[in-house]
């Protein structure tokens, strides 16, 4: 390893393997733990999901999820389904 330092080599392959590529709500994959990243869209769409409590940061569980129908998730001991279009709008990475 020349001209790097083995402690700046460990912290860059930890980074890497801490990074997860992030999807949308959409796509997240039942009985998944996510967090919310970031929210898509106009001042409607984030007024709505800030109204339900889905913020970045926010730990979320995704309980069901199919192709065809709303979004299950659980967060908070309560659960909240939401409409695909919606949760297009929700970026989140998992969880390990």
């Amino acid at each position: 390893m020349k001209g790097i330092s083995k402690m700046f080599y460990r912290t860059m392959q930890l980074k890497k393997e801490r990074t997860q590529p992030a999807s949308l709500l959409s796509q997240g994959k039942p009985q998944s733990s996510v967090q919310v990243i970031h929210i898509l869209g106009g001042g409607e769409a984030r007024r709505k999901l800030y109204n339900m409590g889905i913020i970045p940061g926010e730990k979320l569980q995704v309980i069901k999820n199919e192709p065809s129908g709303p979004v299950l998730i659980s967060f908070h001991g309560g659960t909240l389904m939401i409409g695909k279009g919606l949760a297009d709008k929700v970026r989140i990475t998992p969880l390990l």
